[in-house]
């Protein structure tokens, strides 16, 4: 199962979702536009979004069609 992490946070919790057996997927610029966003959403089952202001409305679901979880931390 891979779990996109929209920052970074402490290596441990990096090193918790792996030994869950989750593949991590960190983006190469914390900076993402919308366009962005969704292109590291779609093709990922759990996304732990840090901050952020997206918007997660119907569009957003339609472009992410395996998304089994979002968790959000503001």
């Amino acid at each position: 199962m891979k779990v996109f992490v929209n920052k970074r946070i402490p290596e441990i919790g990096i090193e918790m979702l792996k030994k869950a057996g989750l593949q991590v997927i960190l983006p190469e610029n914390e900076n993402l536009s919308y366009e962005e966003w969704i292109e590291y959403c779609k093709n990922t089952d759990t996304i732990l979004s840090v901050g952020g202001d997206f918007k997660y409305d119907k569009n957003f679901l339609m472009l992410a069609p395996i998304l089994k979880l979002l968790l959000y931390i503001p």
